[in-house]
């Protein structure tokens, strides 16, 4: 690889050079900084450069780029999230190297043996390789940026990301080595070439361009190459009946894999915690309680640099979670401080911890039905098929050809209304506003199903809520977000 010992300070000129074609795609470019993680958004490439060049005359310890542009400018304080992205110029690799110069270990010897990932995992010769000064940053780079909504849809972006990473890692594993898949999102920032990477503990370092191919890809061939080497998921038998077809319909497949299981199988924490606007932050050093070592840290929404790093653990690549923070927006009391499965991750950020209520949605979204909430459909799609495929035997609801008598899965839609109501003003104190956010979100969905006036479900839900110990300005807050959510 070529040899970085120039002088370590900013090229305005090769920056220059290489942000131009960002300010070509829709959208704001986003740039942050070690001591400005809110940092700017702009379409001028003089402000952007001149930005850097002051933040690399402070002697930051690093400057970044967000790989898409994005859609506005950031609050203070605020990192964006994925949900802001408006162009993805390409995918891209993430490689750490160097045992000594990082807290994670395994990882690739030297920058050569980096380089070997991309090829082990099968993947053709990138665009271009960026040397950040202890890692690499390989991209392949679309024919032309795609806008987000037009040219490609948000969920089908950041499931192409993560299988992209996914890839990657296959790559790594063939090779022996260790690579974070904690870089996946849509909302990441890397190293600008050409700035300096001062992390402490470590000589500084130039980020540069070391390989400049100049090939780009179409999305089509992005997308064949990612369905080709992307990890498939073990085959499985098929789910046993259910017995005769008239039995009601059931929200789990007991004897067999229920979507709280499925769940689980893929390891999806991640990607769960992604859709709320959670971010990967780094590798946790040192061994784990729960799971011996190798833990990301995660950043919770709304996080910056004034709050605890110590707020989410991903262990084992996604299998589990603990969050140990109380200021995760809609997580339930209960589950603080526990480590959680995929399955009661999804349970507690959407529906209250409840799990039966939140595999019903889960089977929901995987047949399309009516009523399947926007967090079930974001679940990875290869979960949504295995989901589809064991719970192949439940009928989409009871018709009016089930015989006389027969059970049912699902109560009146009035019924359920009634009972979301009463677990809101029964719930404890320190439960209530992350059960009303649930309850009222699929309260309205219920109550259209019941003929009930929003309004009328808004203010039993408040005036349960107001019961439970809520303030009403709160309650009403909540309720009006869930209103939004419901697509009311």
């Amino acid at each position: 690889m070529n040899n970085l010992s120039e002088p370590l300070h900013a090229d305005p000129q090769a920056m220059r050079a290489w942000l131009a074609p960002r300010f070509e795609a829709p959208g704001l470019v986003s740039l942050c900084s070690k001591n400005n993680w809110t940092g700017i958004q702009t379409d001028d490439l003089d402000h952007a450069i001149s930005w850097i060049m002051g933040e690399d005359r402070a002697g930051v310890e690093g400057i970044y780029c967000r790989v898409t542009t994005v859609t506005s400018r950031f609050p203070a304080g605020s990192r964006g999230s994925a949900r802001d992205s408006r162009a993805l110029v390409g995918m891209w690799s993430d490689i750490d190297f160097g045992n000594d110069l990082h807290k994670a270990t395994g990882l690739p010897a030297n920058a050569d043996e980096a380089r070997d990932v991309p090829r082990f995992a099968k993947l053709p010769e990138p665009t271009r390789v960026e040397h950040s000064g202890a890692g690499l940053y390989a991209w392949w780079e679309f024919d032309q940026p795609l806008v987000i909504g037009e040219d490609i849809d948000f969920d089908t972006a950041a499931e192409l990301a993560g299988d992209w990473q996914n890839i990657l890692a296959t790559g790594a594993k063939k090779l022996g080595v260790g690579y974070g898949t904690g870089v996946r999102d849509l909302a990441r920032v890397l190293r600008v070439p050409w700035t300096a990477n001062r992390k402490p503990g470590r000589a500084p370092a130039l980020c540069a361009v070391v390989e400049d191919t100049g090939q780009r890809y179409s999305l089509d061939v992005i997308q064949q190459l990612a369905a080709d080497l992307k990890p498939k998921p073990k085959k499985r038998a098929a789910p046993k009946s259910a017995g005769p077809r008239n039995k009601a319909p059931r929200s789990d497949t007991t004897g067999g894999r229920g979507p709280m299981t499925i769940l689980g199988d893929h390891a999806c924490c991640g990607e769960i915690l992604q859709h709320v606007g959670a971010a990967y932050a780094e590798q946790y050093p040192g061994s784990c309680s729960y799971c011996g070592g190798g833990c990301q840290r995660w950043n919770r929404p709304g996080w910056d640099e004034t709050c605890s790093k110590d707020g989410i653990a991903v262990h084992k690549d996604g299998a589990a979670v603990t969050i140990r923070t109380d200021n995760f927006p809609g997580i339930t009391a209960a589950a603080i401080g526990r480590v959680l499965s995929p399955g009661q991750l999804f349970a507690a950020l959407h529906h209250g911890g409840d799990e039966s209520e939140a595999s019903r949605d889960i089977i929901r979204a995987a047949h399309g039905r009516d009523g399947a909430t926007p967090a079930a459909r974001a679940v990875p799609a290869a979960v949504l098929d295995d989901v589809r495929q064991a719970t192949v035997h439940i009928s989409a609801e009871p018709t009016a050809a089930t015989p006389a008598g027969a059970s049912r899965s699902r109560a009146h839609p009035a019924a359920r209304l009634r009972g979301l109501v009463t677990k809101v003003a029964t719930a404890p104190a320190d439960d209530a506003a992350g059960l009303l956010q649930w309850a009222a979100r699929t309260g309205f969905t219920v109550g259209r199903e019941a003929g009930a006036e929003p309004r009328a479900v808004a203010d039993a839900f408040r005036k349960a809520a107001v019961r439970a110990g809520l303030g009403d300005d709160t309650a009403t807050s909540i309720i009006r977000a869930a209103y939004q959510e419901a697509g009311q």
